[in-house]
Protein backbone atom coordinates (compact mmCIF):
# COMPACT_ATOMS: atom_id res chain seq x y z
CA UNK A 1 0.00 0.00 0.00
CA UNK A 2 2.78 2.05 0.90
CA UNK A 3 4.52 1.43 -2.22
CA UNK A 4 1.39 2.47 -4.45
CA UNK A 5 1.08 5.82 -2.16
CA UNK A 6 4.70 6.54 -3.26
CA UNK A 7 4.49 6.05 -6.53
CA UNK A 8 1.19 8.45 -7.06
CA UNK A 9 2.94 11.07 -5.23
CA UNK A 10 5.89 10.58 -7.82
CA UNK A 11 3.72 10.93 -10.96
CA UNK A 12 1.60 13.40 -9.68
CA UNK A 13 4.77 15.41 -8.77
CA UNK A 14 6.22 14.27 -12.22
CA UNK A 15 3.52 15.27 -14.68
CA UNK A 16 2.94 18.99 -12.97
CA UNK A 17 6.45 19.99 -13.32
CA UNK A 18 7.36 17.92 -16.29
CA UNK A 19 10.12 18.77 -18.45
CA UNK A 20 9.81 20.71 -21.44
CA UNK A 21 13.26 22.04 -24.02
CA UNK A 22 14.13 24.85 -25.86
CA UNK A 23 16.22 24.18 -28.88
CA UNK A 24 17.58 27.07 -29.71
CA UNK A 25 19.66 27.88 -33.26
CA UNK A 26 22.89 26.70 -32.53
CA UNK A 27 21.75 23.57 -31.41
CA UNK A 28 22.14 24.17 -28.07
CA UNK A 29 19.78 23.20 -25.74
CA UNK A 30 17.68 24.73 -22.29
CA UNK A 31 15.54 21.76 -20.32
CA UNK A 32 13.01 24.52 -18.85
CA UNK A 33 8.86 23.94 -17.78
CA UNK A 34 7.03 26.90 -20.63
CA UNK A 35 5.49 29.30 -19.09
CA UNK A 36 4.14 31.76 -22.01
CA UNK A 37 5.41 32.02 -25.33
CA UNK A 38 3.96 35.48 -26.40
CA UNK A 39 4.55 37.73 -29.36
CA UNK A 40 8.25 37.94 -29.81
CA UNK A 41 9.47 36.17 -26.83
CA UNK A 42 8.98 33.12 -24.44
CA UNK A 43 8.67 32.84 -20.86
CA UNK A 44 10.04 30.13 -18.58
CA UNK A 45 11.53 28.85 -15.64
CA UNK A 46 14.79 26.44 -15.31
CA UNK A 47 13.40 22.88 -15.31
CA UNK A 48 16.31 22.50 -12.02
CA UNK A 49 14.75 25.26 -10.41
CA UNK A 50 11.48 25.79 -10.41
CA UNK A 51 11.12 27.85 -7.92
CA UNK A 52 13.08 30.43 -9.14
CA UNK A 53 12.90 33.53 -11.45
CA UNK A 54 11.21 33.32 -14.75
CA UNK A 55 13.51 33.63 -17.91
CA UNK A 56 12.95 35.00 -21.49
CA UNK A 57 14.28 34.40 -24.73
CA UNK A 58 13.33 36.10 -28.07
CA UNK A 59 11.94 33.94 -30.81
CA UNK A 60 14.53 34.80 -33.09
CA UNK A 61 17.00 32.75 -31.39
CA UNK A 62 14.84 29.59 -30.99
CA UNK A 63 14.31 26.76 -33.68
CA UNK A 64 11.67 24.54 -32.01
CA UNK A 65 10.21 24.02 -28.88
CA UNK A 66 9.61 20.66 -27.42
CA UNK A 67 7.11 19.68 -24.93
CA UNK A 68 6.53 16.83 -22.58
CA UNK A 69 4.03 15.83 -24.21
CA UNK A 70 5.71 15.08 -27.23
CA UNK A 71 4.45 17.80 -29.31
CA UNK A 72 6.82 19.64 -31.04
CA UNK A 73 6.52 23.77 -32.01
CA UNK A 74 9.03 24.56 -35.22
CA UNK A 75 8.65 28.32 -34.86
CA UNK A 76 10.48 28.80 -38.36
CA UNK A 77 7.00 28.69 -39.61
CA UNK A 78 6.11 31.49 -37.29
CA UNK A 79 8.99 33.90 -38.90
CA UNK A 80 8.18 32.52 -42.44
CA UNK A 81 4.71 34.28 -42.33
CA UNK A 82 5.76 37.08 -40.27
CA UNK A 83 9.22 38.20 -41.27
CA UNK A 84 9.32 40.64 -38.35
CA UNK A 85 11.34 38.05 -36.06
CA UNK A 86 14.21 37.55 -38.60
CA UNK A 87 15.36 41.07 -38.65
CA UNK A 88 14.10 43.17 -35.42
CA UNK A 89 11.33 45.55 -34.89
CA UNK A 90 13.75 48.61 -34.03
CA UNK A 91 15.44 50.68 -36.87
CA UNK A 92 17.87 53.84 -36.48
CA UNK A 93 19.54 54.98 -39.64
CA UNK A 94 20.53 58.39 -41.04
CA UNK A 95 19.22 59.99 -44.06
CA UNK A 96 22.60 60.39 -46.32
CA UNK A 97 19.92 62.68 -48.74
CA UNK A 98 20.27 65.17 -46.19
CA UNK A 99 23.55 66.10 -47.09
CA UNK A 100 22.73 67.73 -50.22
CA UNK A 101 20.85 70.45 -48.76
CA UNK A 102 23.26 71.12 -45.75
CA UNK A 103 20.74 69.22 -43.20
CA UNK A 104 21.59 66.20 -41.02
CA UNK A 105 18.37 63.97 -40.47
CA UNK A 106 17.63 61.00 -38.20
CA UNK A 107 14.56 58.58 -37.87
CA UNK A 108 13.86 55.99 -35.48
CA UNK A 109 11.30 53.29 -37.21
CA UNK A 110 9.01 50.61 -34.95
CA UNK A 111 7.57 47.68 -36.83
CA UNK A 112 4.83 45.76 -35.34
CA UNK A 113 4.44 42.11 -34.81
CA UNK A 114 2.87 41.08 -37.97
CA UNK A 115 5.55 42.56 -39.85
CA UNK A 116 3.38 44.57 -42.22
CA UNK A 117 2.94 47.66 -40.58
CA UNK A 118 5.24 50.26 -39.22
CA UNK A 119 5.61 53.48 -37.31
CA UNK A 120 8.34 56.13 -37.98
CA UNK A 121 9.96 59.31 -36.31
CA UNK A 122 12.14 61.55 -38.60
CA UNK A 123 13.82 64.62 -37.50
CA UNK A 124 15.95 67.15 -39.04
CA UNK A 125 18.08 70.02 -38.05
CA UNK A 126 19.43 72.56 -40.24
CA UNK A 127 22.78 74.15 -40.15
CA UNK A 128 22.92 76.17 -43.35
CA UNK A 129 24.33 79.83 -43.73
CA UNK A 130 23.13 82.98 -43.42
CA UNK A 131 22.74 83.27 -47.21
CA UNK A 132 19.48 82.13 -48.04
CA UNK A 133 19.04 80.07 -50.92
CA UNK A 134 16.25 81.82 -52.22
CA UNK A 135 15.32 84.61 -54.52
CA UNK A 136 13.91 87.94 -52.79
CA UNK A 137 12.47 89.26 -55.50
CA UNK A 138 9.92 86.01 -55.50
CA UNK A 139 7.22 84.35 -53.34
CA UNK A 140 7.78 81.08 -53.91
CA UNK A 141 8.23 78.96 -50.89
CA UNK A 142 11.74 77.41 -50.80
CA UNK A 143 11.99 75.37 -48.20
CA UNK A 144 15.24 73.07 -48.90
CA UNK A 145 18.53 74.55 -47.55
CA UNK A 146 16.76 76.93 -45.74
CA UNK A 147 15.04 74.60 -43.50
CA UNK A 148 16.02 74.74 -39.63
CA UNK A 149 14.32 71.75 -38.06
CA UNK A 150 11.52 69.74 -39.48
CA UNK A 151 9.94 66.52 -37.38
CA UNK A 152 7.33 64.29 -38.43
CA UNK A 153 5.42 60.80 -38.04
CA UNK A 154 5.38 58.28 -41.03
CA UNK A 155 2.90 55.10 -40.96
CA UNK A 156 3.99 52.61 -43.41
CA UNK A 157 2.30 49.31 -44.78
CA UNK A 158 4.65 46.72 -45.90
CA UNK A 159 2.19 44.29 -48.30
CA UNK A 160 4.29 41.06 -48.15
CA UNK A 161 5.82 41.30 -44.80
CA UNK A 162 9.43 41.69 -44.02
CA UNK A 163 12.55 40.46 -45.77
CA UNK A 164 15.88 40.62 -47.76
CA UNK A 165 13.95 43.63 -49.91
CA UNK A 166 10.37 44.57 -49.35
CA UNK A 167 8.61 47.41 -50.81
CA UNK A 168 6.51 49.23 -48.81
CA UNK A 169 3.92 52.25 -48.91
CA UNK A 170 2.61 55.18 -46.70
CA UNK A 171 1.59 58.67 -45.56
CA UNK A 172 3.83 61.16 -43.61
CA UNK A 173 2.91 64.15 -41.65
CA UNK A 174 6.12 66.99 -41.23
CA UNK A 175 5.84 69.95 -39.23
CA UNK A 176 9.09 72.43 -39.26
CA UNK A 177 10.59 75.87 -39.57
CA UNK A 178 12.77 77.43 -42.44
CA UNK A 179 14.46 80.23 -42.97
CA UNK A 180 13.10 83.08 -45.83
CA UNK A 181 13.32 86.16 -47.22
CA UNK A 182 10.24 88.58 -48.31
CA UNK A 183 9.98 92.53 -50.00
CA UNK A 184 9.63 94.73 -47.27
CA UNK A 185 7.66 97.66 -49.09
CA UNK A 186 7.90 101.39 -47.79
CA UNK A 187 4.54 102.93 -48.10
CA UNK A 188 4.86 105.94 -48.72
CA UNK A 189 4.29 107.92 -52.14
CA UNK A 190 8.17 110.16 -51.97
CA UNK A 191 9.86 106.65 -50.65
CA UNK A 192 11.57 104.22 -53.27
CA UNK A 193 13.89 102.29 -51.10
CA UNK A 194 12.88 98.25 -50.80
CA UNK A 195 15.22 96.02 -48.70
CA UNK A 196 13.97 92.87 -47.32
CA UNK A 197 13.32 91.16 -44.37
CA UNK A 198 14.96 87.25 -43.02
CA UNK A 199 12.46 85.45 -40.73
CA UNK A 200 11.75 82.31 -40.39
CA UNK A 201 8.07 80.33 -41.32
CA UNK A 202 6.25 77.72 -40.13
CA UNK A 203 5.04 74.81 -42.75
CA UNK A 204 3.08 71.53 -42.64
CA UNK A 205 3.47 69.40 -45.11
CA UNK A 206 1.69 65.41 -46.27
CA UNK A 207 3.27 63.31 -48.39
CA UNK A 208 2.37 59.98 -50.14
CA UNK A 209 5.62 57.79 -50.18
CA UNK A 210 6.70 54.54 -51.45
CA UNK A 211 9.90 53.04 -51.12
CA UNK A 212 12.21 49.80 -50.47
CA UNK A 213 13.53 48.43 -47.53
CA UNK A 214 17.02 46.46 -48.24
CA UNK A 215 18.22 44.00 -45.01
CA UNK A 216 22.00 42.78 -46.25
CA UNK A 217 21.94 41.70 -43.12
CA UNK A 218 19.68 40.93 -40.12
CA UNK A 219 21.40 44.33 -38.27
CA UNK A 220 22.64 46.68 -41.35
CA UNK A 221 19.69 47.78 -43.17
CA UNK A 222 19.03 50.16 -46.40
CA UNK A 223 15.84 52.24 -46.91
CA UNK A 224 15.25 54.25 -49.95
CA UNK A 225 12.24 56.51 -49.91
CA UNK A 226 10.34 59.20 -52.36
CA UNK A 227 7.26 61.11 -51.51
CA UNK A 228 4.88 64.04 -52.97
CA UNK A 229 2.47 65.36 -51.36
CA UNK A 230 0.92 69.34 -50.40
CA UNK A 231 2.16 71.57 -47.78
CA UNK A 232 1.09 75.26 -46.64
CA UNK A 233 3.36 77.84 -44.42
CA UNK A 234 2.47 80.61 -42.13
CA UNK A 235 4.68 83.36 -42.58
CA UNK A 236 5.06 86.79 -40.56
CA UNK A 237 6.06 90.08 -42.90
CA UNK A 238 7.29 93.44 -41.38
CA UNK A 239 6.97 96.48 -43.33
CA UNK A 240 6.84 99.90 -42.94
CA UNK A 241 3.44 102.32 -43.65
CA UNK A 242 5.78 105.40 -43.30
CA UNK A 243 9.56 106.51 -43.78
CA UNK A 244 9.04 109.21 -41.92
CA UNK A 245 7.61 108.09 -38.70
CA UNK A 246 8.90 104.73 -38.81
CA UNK A 247 5.87 102.88 -37.94
CA UNK A 248 6.37 99.50 -38.63
CA UNK A 249 3.21 97.02 -39.27
CA UNK A 250 3.11 93.12 -39.23
CA UNK A 251 1.22 90.55 -41.17
CA UNK A 252 0.94 86.90 -41.91
CA UNK A 253 0.72 85.48 -45.35
CA UNK A 254 0.43 81.93 -46.15
CA UNK A 255 0.95 79.63 -49.37
CA UNK A 256 0.06 76.32 -50.56
CA UNK A 257 2.87 74.61 -52.30
CA UNK A 258 3.95 71.19 -53.78
CA UNK A 259 5.91 69.27 -51.58
CA UNK A 260 8.50 66.73 -52.47
CA UNK A 261 10.61 64.66 -49.89
CA UNK A 262 13.30 61.78 -50.34
CA UNK A 263 15.51 59.31 -48.12
CA UNK A 264 18.30 57.11 -48.58
CA UNK A 265 18.17 56.00 -44.60
CA UNK A 266 21.37 53.70 -43.82
CA UNK A 267 20.99 52.43 -40.49
CA UNK A 268 21.19 49.30 -38.05
CA UNK A 269 18.09 46.78 -37.06
CA UNK A 270 17.97 45.20 -33.76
Amino acid sequence: MMKIAIALLISTVTSAWAQDVIVKKDDSKIDAKIIEIQGSEIRYKKFSNPDGPDYTISKREVAEVRYQNGEVESLAKVKQATGSEDFGRHFVSYNAFALLFSNVNFAYEHFFPSGYFSVKVPLTIGFSSDELDDDPSSDIVKIGKNKIFNVGVDFNFYPTGQGRAKYFMGTGIEYGQYKYQKNVYYYDPLATQRDYNNSAANYMAITFKNGILFQPTDNFNIQLTGGLGMGRDYASYNYFYSVNNGNRYTYTEDHYFFYASGALNIGVRF
